[in-house]
């Protein structure tokens, strides 16, 4: 990912949230910046790179993120995210089945992953809050 090919992002009015500003700032606030940018905008594509992920949770990339996020982290705002927004489309980039390990453990996480966001997808369409959380999995009665 080139400096020109940046600029070209940049300059179509697209946004990349890089793991080293996750990991200088913080997860909720990067999403925090997300909403930010993203105010006035509703219908969204999303192009989600799996490692982001911490090596040790997505081995199966070409470029592997040490100290990268863990899929704790980053799932309840994923969720939340295509809760709110209304989301268009969306791929998964950097997985390569061939560096996975046996257990599938990178294809599992995207799969993990995507639905994250279809749930919030789902949750949006049925009217939920994006904050909500199913009464029997949050232990409220």
């Amino acid at each position: 990912f080139g400096e020109e090919l940046y600029d070209e992002v940049l300059k179509e009015g697209g946004h990349v949230y890089h793991i080293h500003e996750i990991e200088r700032d913080g997860v909720q606030a990067t999403f925090d910046r997300i909403y930010e940018d993203l105010k006035d905008i509703d219908l969204v594509y999303i192009s989600f790179d799996i490692d982001t992920f911490d090596a040790s949770y997505a081995p199966g990339t070409g470029s592997s993120t040490f100290a990268g996020s863990t899929p704790r982290e980053l799932m309840p705002h994923l969720r939340k995210f295509a809760a709110t927004k209304t989301v268009v489309g969306m791929d998964f980039v950097e997985y390569n089945p061939l560096y996975d390990n046996r257990g599938q453990q990178t294809a599992r996480l995207v799969r993990r992953t995507m639905l994250s966001f279809l749930t919030g997808i789902a949750m949006k369409k049925k009217g939920l809050e994006p904050d909500w959380v199913n009464p029997v999995i949050s232990g409220d009665p």
